[in-house]
């Protein structure tokens, strides 16, 4: 399905800074980016990804579905 560009959640859209999975192997370099990116935060882990955000992102309103989840590419 290719690399999420935003994630909607609470009728808002965050921006996706990296995804990784939400393996053993994902989790070790998420908290290496993190540890290398101060600012950035875990925004979900749905469907066996880890969706990375900056935490100074307030989102923007989402239109059409409140459906949570991540945004793709047309």
């Amino acid at each position: 399905m290719g690399t999420a560009t935003h994630f909607r959640t609470y009728g808002r859209l965050f921006a996706v800074v990296a995804e990784y999975p939400n393996t053993g192997e994902g989790i070790r370099k998420a908290n290496e980016h993190l540890e290398a990116q101060p600012g950035m935060g875990v925004l979900a882990v749905v469907n066996g990804t880890i969706y990375l955000a900056d935490n100074d992102d307030k989102g923007i309103p989402a239109q059409g579905s409140n459906t949570a989840g991540p945004v793709y590419p047309a």
